[in-house]
């Protein structure tokens, strides 16, 4: 019902990506100010019910998808674009200052996910902490649970669109992740990666 509002408050044009300099008013603007101050606390007020832990400095989507909320941090800044799927399914998830996830990403929570500050990640980006046991032969795969250790981002990290982060990795401190790359093993900081499995091309210099 919130985002029914927000919508309709926004004109009934196609959605666009938030972004905080298009939203910020003019410093003399007060009406702006208050209209988008109101759009900003009912957006986020949609996903405080749900429990999810956010200052007012946030943003997130509408039509952004959360389920255990109370399992979720969002710290100051942070960004959450249209139809991204957030699902701690058990674990915790936070996203450090000054974030952004940009349309359609997935961020999956089984074993932990920590997203540290200033990371940018690009539309269609999944994290999938988890794997599904599959020792037996005897038994439906479904049936043998699940394995999950987690998946930290630390500061600075850009990840290209449609890359995909596997469970039981690090990505260190500054690492470029070029699109469509598949994440199987902790990268070392600094480092640009490309490809299926990724690998490192480069090292950026101080």
């Amino acid at each position: 019902m919130v985002g029914a509002f927000i919508r309709s408050i926004q004109g009934s044009g196609s959605e666009s990506s938030l972004s905080y300099s298009e939203h910020q008013p003019s410093p003399i603007d007060f009406g702006e100010f208050k209209v988008n101050f109101l759009l900003r606390y009912l957006g986020n007020l949609k996903f405080k019910i749900l429990g999810v832990r956010l200052p007012l400095s946030c943003q997130i989507a509408p039509s952004a998808s959360v389920s255990q909320g109370r399992l979720i941090s969002l710290h100051r800044k942070v960004l959450i674009d249209a139809g991204v799927i957030i699902r701690p399914y058990g674990g915790n998830i936070s996203i450090g200052p000054n974030s952004t996830v940009n349309p359609y990403c997935v961020l999956y929570g089984h074993g932990g996910l920590r997203i540290g500050s200033g990371v940018r990640i690009a539309t269609g980006a999944v994290f999938a902490g988890v794997n599904h046991n599959f020792n037996s032969i005897d038994d439906f795969i479904f049936h043998q649970g699940w394995s999950h250790d987690g998946i930290i981002i630390e500061d600075d990290v850009w990840i290209g669109a449609g890359a995909i982060i596997l469970d039981g990795v690090t990505v260190g401190q500054g690492c470029i992740i070029g699109a469509g790359s598949v994440v199987t093993k902790s990268l070392e900081p600094y480092g640009v990666y490309v490809g299926n499995p990724a690998k490192l091309v480069r090292r950026r210099q101080r």
